[in-house]
């Protein structure tokens, strides 16, 4: 029966019905292994359907060492000598395991008698690493001579799965004597010769092509499955899994027929091998590493991977050097890394976490099970008059479908449990939203109503202990107003209720007014604060922008304690890059995954530091709603000289106009500060600018605004008829007028008449709180006005 290539044209839906008929088919076949009837010193070949062994028969001399060859007339006086029974088979120095790289030539000898009907005949040999094959048949009157030699190419041979084949015409009832000559250099598996007829080869080596050409075509299917999955899925584990299983399919096919035109048979080793050996360990190395450690704390077993990688890189380099046995036991060792810290780290996720970490493991147990069959192959001597017929070729692609099936198993479950766990944390999530949304709404109005008793219980407070007392207290509820005002905007930014409001911004005057307000702050912890820019103006939104900066500068300053921060702004083609680098105490790689979370705040940083760790989250939500990105380097160390910490904020970069920058001055208020040259004056000067507003000094006084706030100090008896006057007088020069006033103490009856004339009283102890509250009152005054 023979087996052709059309069958593979059938309906997918009978491949798994003929993968089972050929196995059977096969095992079938096996069974007439060894068919050697002991006749004496001759082979009777008597079963046309038998496939006799002719390494392992009784009948055969065995292998020994032939260092000179073969020629014609050294085997006719060999048969002679035979015959005569001076030559005793048996007391040859024989080995059914030769060790071509100790001696290269072994031969054999066998007589035998075909008593069949049959005249067509094929001698076939396994192992495609028996580089040279000769062969000289004898029937007492005339010599046939036959050679194969893979470095001249494929000859008259016929090449099968396992090896190569040779035409014999056998006479019936004819005695023939024959001598084989194998020729090979490297390491060599025990070899198998067997002798059947032509029509029993081509039954034979048709279902052992078709069982091959199936198992291999579904390797193949499933690689090219894994490669689609990488690109759909944007997995890079399947990339990785899909290439490792093609190297492993070429590692076990260049053993077969395929090898063949692979190494063109040459006896030596091609150079690519060994880049090939290379690339075929790291995308082993490359799947086991993205599918064991995807977490970020998995940091010290990838850095052990690592190091393995540049291993076989360093290897890969010696390979130029190194002779052929030694590249081979390096790369031998370089297995035995891989198989090592890949059974290493699965065990530990197996113990961690279980589930499909343990799958993923046994999914490695085939291909484990097969290379310790091939070390077994090349290593155990069979024994005597056993048969040394092999299948493991045909069986390492049904390995290997089995190995990437499990693999594929073990990926699925790993996408659905990670699909699971991402939207258990987006419920997580979106519920401390929420919660984040609930809280911040209750927080308004006590935090309000705190202020407002606060404001009044400073008129029944003189003595300067309870002022002293007070001052803290107001400086409390500043935090905490502050505070509320984060979680307020962290809600609003996760609600997605800020939108952007692009528009032009001047970067000097940002950059004026942020050196301003920090370079007090940085003066008073002994830092240096630089700007460089060699941007004038862009496209965005000014406040969100200011609010980046502000985050990140506080931060700065914050963490560090000697030298300094630098801020820059540089154009990289169409982006802005905003860097902010400290010498601080530098972050480490655990901590820097958890920075921008506001659940999750570094123990170190917790601490030492007060606060609730809302600013980078505040920053990431900013720059997303931006359009950019933001990224992190830091250095963690004990050495000062070597910490720091790089905040890198990437922003869509766009030319703007000449046209000046809007200013809050020019939106219907005007501000102008009338103090004398005391540090109140440099207070409030400083506040002014770092919320925005700018002063009389700054803009045009020219033009009607609606109203004019003049920031001024108590002088002299302050009365309300002083007052009214003083009020009248500078409406008459600039209009709508609101006065805010720094006094030591007004009584409450005072402070409500002075309050109907728009003069506010604010604390001669200078609380911004209190002047920003007065500013926002105006603004949403005009705001509404405007409506």
């Amino acid at each position: 029966m023979h087996i052709s290539q059309s069958t593979f044209s059938e309906l997918p839906v009978h491949l798994a019905v003929k993968w089972v008929v050929l196995v059977l088919l096969f095992s079938l076949t096996m069974s007439t292994v060894g068919a050697v009837p002991d006749t004496g010193d001759v082979l009777i070949l008597s079963d046309p359907k038998a496939r006799n062994d002719i390494n392992s028969a009784p009948q055969a001399s065995g292998l020994y060492t032939c260092p000179q060859g073969l020629n014609p007339d050294a085997v006719v006086e060999l048969q002679r000598l035979a015959t005569l029974k001076r030559i005793n088979p048996h007391s040859l120095q024989t080995t059914t395991l030769p060790d071509f790289q100790e001696n290269h030539r072994y031969c054999m000898f066998i007589a035998f008698r075909n008593e069949t009907d049959q005249y067509q005949w094929k001698l076939h040999f396994s192992n495609f690493f028996l580089h040279k094959v000769k062969i000289i048949l004898w029937d007492g009157t005339s010599l046939q001579a036959y050679q194969s030699d893979w470095a001249s190419g494929v000859g008259t041979e016929s090449i099968n799965v396992l090896g190569r084949a040779f035409s014999l015409k056998l006479e019936h009832n004819k005695d023939y004597f024959m001598a084989v000559e194998l020729t090979s250099r490297g390491l060599v598996a025990a070899p198998y010769v067997a002798l059947m007829t032509k029509h029993q080869y081509q039954t034979w080596s048709a279902a052992m092509s078709d069982l091959y050409s199936l198992s291999t075509g579904v390797v193949l299917g499933l690689v090219l499955m894994a490669l689609l999955c990488s690109v759909i899925l944007k997995d890079i584990t399947f990339f990785w899994f899909g290439i490792s299983s093609l190297f492993l399919f070429s590692f076990f096919a260049i053993r077969s027929h395929l090898g063949l035109f692979l190494l063109h048979g040459d006896e030596d080793l091609p150079p690519w091998i060994w880049l090939w050996a290379t690339i075929a360990l790291l995308s082993f190395m490359l799947f086991a590493r993205s599918f064991l450690l995807p977490e970020p704390e998995d940091r010290p077993l990838k850095k052990i991977f690592n190091a393995a990688i540049v291993i076989f890189l360093l290897s890969l380099l010696l390979s130029q050097f190194f002779s052929r046995q030694w590249n081979v036991a390096m790369y031998l060792l370089n297995g035995i890394i891989m198989i090592t810290l890949i059974f290493s780290a699965g065990i530990v996720r197996v113990i961690e976490k279980g589930r499909y970490y343990l799958i993923f493991m046994l999914g490695w147990v085939p291909v484990l099970f097969s290379l310790v069959e091939l070390v077994g192959t090349v290593t155990i001597e069979p024994k005597p008059g056993e048969s040394t017929l092999s299948y493991k070729i045909l069986r390492e692609p049904l390995y290997q479908i089995v190995h990437m099936l499990i693999h594929f198993v073990a990926m699925l479950i790993r996408i659905d449990t990670l699909k699971k766990e991402k939207h258990q944390a987006e419920m997580k999530n979106e519920a401390k939203s929420r919660f984040l949304a609930s809280v911040s709404h209750d927080l308004r109005q006590p935090l309000h109503s705190m202020g407002m008793f606060l404001a009044h219980l400073n008129d029944y407070v003189s003595s300067p202990a309870g002022q002293n007392v007070l001052t803290k207290v107001y400086g409390l509820h500043t935090a905490m107003n502050d505070s509320f005002k984060k979680l307020m905007d962290l809600s609003r930014l996760e609600a997605g209720a800020v939108k952007l409001n692009s528009e032009s911004v001047d970067l000097r005057l940002l950059i004026a007014r942020m050196q301003l307000e920090f370079e007090p702050y940085a003066c008073a912890k002994g830092l240096k604060i630089r700007f460089r820019s060699n941007i004038k103006k862009l496209d965005t939104d000014p406040e969100l922008l200011e609010r980046i900066l502000r985050n990140l500068l506080t931060n700065a300053i914050k963490y560090t304690e000697a030298g300094g921060v630098l801020v820059g702004f540089r154009r990289r083609r169409d982006h802005l890059l905003i860097q902010v680098w400290d010498t601080g105490c530098g972050i480490s790689a655990d901590d820097q995954r958890v920075i921008f979370d506001i659940y999750e705040r570094s123990e170190k940083v917790s601490a030492s530091h007060k606060g609730m760790g809302i600013g980078l989250a505040i920053v990431r939500h900013l720059v997303d709603l931006l359009g950019g990105e933001i990224l992190v380097r830091s250095t963690e160390s004990n050495t000062r000289a070597k910490t720091g910490t790089l905040f890198q904020v990437k922003l869509p970069y766009t030319e703007t106009s000449n046209q000046e920058t809007e200013n809050k001055a020019k939106t219907g208020l005007r501000i102008i500060v009338d103090l004398p040259d005391t540090p109140m004056l440099s207070k409030v000067s400083g506040s002014l600018k770092s919320w925005g507003y700018l002063t009389t000094d700054e803009s045009s006084e020219g033009g009607s605004v609606p109203i004019t706030l003049i920031i001024m100090a108590c002088a002299g008896q302050l009365t309300a008829e002083s007052m009214a006057d003083s009020v009248s007088h500078l409406e008459e020069q600039y209009g709508n007028v609101v006065i805010a006033m720094f006094c030591d103490h007004v009584d409450r009856e005072l402070s409500g008449k002075l309050t109907a004339l728009n003069v506010h009283i604010l604390s001669a102890h200078y609380r911004p709180a209190q002047l920003r509250s007065l500013l926002r009152y105006l603004e949403s005054f005009l705001l509404k006005k405007q409506t």
